[in-house]
């Protein structure tokens, strides 16, 4: 089933249900084009460096989809510090992509970093009132969301985010780190 992201509001929205778990302290890339699309994820990094930029890059196909939406996500880490490491991302992207909206969520708040907005803009979208909103497709098809997950505390922190049960649990870590 297709997915289409019209707003940046609804790429806030589907990232959850496209990664099959809600990103914390990432950078999501929400690629589309004439061929595949893709959805990649990476950990913030404690700094931006070269390093991190190859890891971004060497998960993504050649040649890059035409378009790109670039999602923040700072949970634990400060949403300064966040939304600089996605500037830096976002101008190194800037080149070889049309990067359609770049956004930094944390705080209960969502920043646009687009060129098209007023940098730092705050788009009006409660986080909180996604929380408990049910995920059906345009055809009326329901989704459940589900958790992946390899940690005892991530299950329970995304069962009250709305999550509503585990889809993938890598056992060999369940019983450590939370």
């Amino acid at each position: 089933m297709p997915v289409t992201i019209s707003s940046p509001e609804a790429a806030v929205a589907a990232t959850p249900y496209v990664l099959g778990f809600a990103p914390r302290d990432s950078v999501v890339l929400l690629l589309s084009g004439d061929g595949p699309h893709l959805a990649v994820r990476v950990d913030l990094p404690e700094r931006a460096d070269l390093n991190w930029i190859a890891t971004i890059l060497a998960g993504l196909p050649n040649p890059l989809p035409s378009k790109t939406v670039v999602l923040a996500y700072a949970d634990t880490m400060a949403v300064p510090h966040t939304t600089e490491i996605t500037k830096w991302l976002a101008d190194l992207l800037v080149a070889v992509t049309d990067l359609v909206a770049v956004l930094v969520i944390g705080d209960g708040r969502v920043r646009s970093l687009s060129e098209d907005g007023p940098l730092g803009q705050e788009l009006d979208i409660d986080l909180e009132s996604l929380r408990d909103v049910p995920c059906v497709t345009l055809d009326g098809q329901r989704m459940p969301l589900w958790v992946n997950t390899g940690l005892m505390v991530d299950v329970t922190r995304s069962l009250g985010q709305g999550a509503e049960g585990v889809g993938l649990a890598m056992p060999a870590t369940l019983g450590h780190g939370g």
